[in-house]
């Protein structure tokens, strides 16, 4: 499923492959601790994005997150956190 807003687009689907192309797959570590986390701005956008792909939240490993954002697990299994904040600027 994909999510586009006016500032971006997520695209949560499980890779396609052709059998016209080479496949590379990534080799990752089978961890809750590797995750993608995603500054979206507002509670609203985290809200949304979780209503359209149909998202359960799931416990996070770490505390910390479970304190400043949701936890998804996109269809491939990788843990997926969003997080109503703004990433801080530099």
């Amino acid at each position: 499923m994909t999510v586009t807003t006016e500032s971006f687009s997520i695209s949560l689907e499980p890779a396609r492959t052709s059998s016209s192309r080479a496949v590379v797959q990534a080799n990752h570590p089978d961890s809750p601790e590797t995750l993608l986390v995603l500054y979206l701005g507002s509670e609203e956008m985290v809200v949304q994005i979780c209503e359209r792909l149909g998202a359960k939240p799931v416990e996070p490993a770490n505390p910390y997150w479970q304190q400043h954002g949701v936890t998804i697990v996109d269809p491939d299994g990788f843990r997926v956190v969003l997080v109503p904040d703004w990433w801080p600027a530099a």
